[in-house]
C-alpha cells in the first residue's frame, strides 16, 4: 500500500501522508513484537517459528497445507461458486448482457494489490511451517474479505440485474452453508473428536493429582483441565525445549526437570516422523516408558490417550527391544 501511493504522490499529495503513518504503523508493532520477544526469551523469533522450521527439514515444505488456509477462510462451497463463477463468464460471455464496468478506482486498486499480495506471502510463508493449523487463517479474513468484495463489486457491474442477483443469493447460501455444518457443536458434528479424549485426560489429572510433573506434546487442552501445570514438550510454547529438540536429546530435558509422567497419543510414539521432529527418537527412552491409564480405544486418526511412567530405573539390558511397545494394543 505504502508503496503504491508512493507512486501516486505527484497526483496527490495528500495521499503520501496517510501511507507513511500506516507503514510507520506496522514497523512499529513489528518493532514492539520482536523486544517483546526478546525480553522474555532472548531471541527476537518465538520457539514455535524455530520449532516449525526445523520441521520443515524433517518433513519438507508444506505447499498443499498453507494453500488449504484460504479454503479455511471461504470454504470448499464458496471455492466452487467462484470457480463456477468465472467458467459462466469465459464461456459464456457473449450471452450475457454486459455494461461497461468502472475502473477500479485508487482506493479499490491499492486494496486490491496490498490483500493479494498480503495473501500470497501469507500462504508462501506458511509453506515453510512443518504444521499448519486452521486457526492461522485469522489474518488471512480481512484481506480475502477485501478481494472478495472488490471482484465482486466489479464482476457484478459486467453483468445484468438477474444475475448479479443470483449471484448474491448463491454466495449468501455459501456462507449459511459453511455457518450450518458446525452447529450444532456436540459429541456427533465435533470435527476433531479426539479433543474429547483430551478433555477426559486434563479432568483426569486434575481429579487424580499426581506427585510429580507431567509433560505432554499436545499440552493445551490437558493442561488447561489439568489446573495449567502440564510441562509443553513440543517448543511451540515452551523456549527451553528447542535445544533439546534439534539435538535429539529430549530425555535429557524430562531428566532434568524431573517430567516423570507423559501424558499424549501413542501415534506420538509410534511414528518415526514425529519421533524425529521431537527430538525423542531413542530406544532407550521409549523403553522406559510404562502404561499406567489408557483413555480411550480409538483406532483411526489420533488414538490412544496414553498416561505413561517414565521408569528411569530400566537398564540397557532390560531395553534391547522396543518392539513390542511399539505394537501392542492397549
Amino acid at each position: 500500500a505504502f508503496l503504491y501511493y508512493l507512486k501516486s504522490r505527484d497526483k496527490n499529495k495528500k495521499l503520501f501522508y496517510v501511507p507513511i503513518a500506516g507503514l510507520l504503523g506496522t514497523v512499529i508493532g513489528v518493532l514492539v513484537i520482536f523486544t517483546h520477544n526478546y525480553f522474555f526469551t532472548g531471541d527476537f523469533l518465538q520457539s514455535s517459528a524455530r520449532i516449525k522450521t526445523y520441521w520443515i527439514q524433517i518433513q519438507g515444505k508444506n505447499y498443499f497445507g498453507s494453500l488449504f488456509l484460504i479454503e479455511n477462510v471461504i470454504g470448499v462451497v464458496g471455492l466452487l461458486v467462484v470457480a463456477g463463477i468465472l467458467l459462466v463468464i469465459i464461456f459464456k460471455r457473449r450471452k450475457i448482457e454486459t455494461i461497461q464496468p468502472n475502473k477500479f478506482n485508487a482506493n479499490e486498486t491499492v486494496l486490491l494489490i496490498a490483500s493479494g499480495m498480503a495473501s500470497i506471502g501469507y500462504v508462501l510463508f506458511y509453506s515453510y511451517s512443518g504444521s499448519v493449523q486452521p486457526w492461522y487463517t485469522a489474518n488471512l479474513v480481512i484481506p480475502m474479505l477485501v478481494i472478495f468484495f472488490v471482484t465482486s463489486k466489479y464482476l457484478i457491474e459486467m453483468i445484468n440485474g438477474r444475475i448479479s442477483l443470483l449471484l448474491q443469493v448463491v454466495i449468501l447460501a455459501a456462507i449459511v452453508f459453511n455457518v450450518w455444518r458446525l452447529y450444532p457443536i456436540n459429541s456427533f458434528h465435533a470435527p476433531w473428536p479426539h479433543q474429547q479424549v483430551m478433555l477426559l485426560a486434563g479432568k483426569y489429572l486434575h481429579q487424580n493429582g499426581l506427585d510429580a510433573r507431567v509433560g505432554a506434546w499436545n499440552a493445551g487442552i490437558i493442561g488447561y483441565y489439568q489446573g495449567g501445570n502440564v510441562i509443553n514438550l513440543d517448543g511451540l510454547v515452551n523456549n527451553e525445549v528447542y535445544p533439546f529438540v534439534i539435538s535429539n536429546t529430549l530425555p535429557l530435558y524430562l531428566s532434568n526437570r524431573q517430567i516423570d509422567y507423559i501424558i499424549d497419543f501413542e501415534n506420538m510414539l509410534t511414528v518415526e516422523e514425529r519421533r524425529l521432529r521431537g527430538g525423542y527418537d531413542d530406544p532407550m527412552f521409549l523403553c522406559q516408558l510404562q502404561r499406567v491409564k489408557v483413555f480411550d480405544n480409538r483406532q483411526i486418526s489420533w488414538r490412544h490417550m496414553t498416561l505413561y511412567y517414565v521408569d528411569r530405573e530400566k537398564s540397557v539390558s532390560d531395553c534391547k527391544i522396543i518392539e513390542p511397545f511399539l505394537s501392542e494394543t492397549p
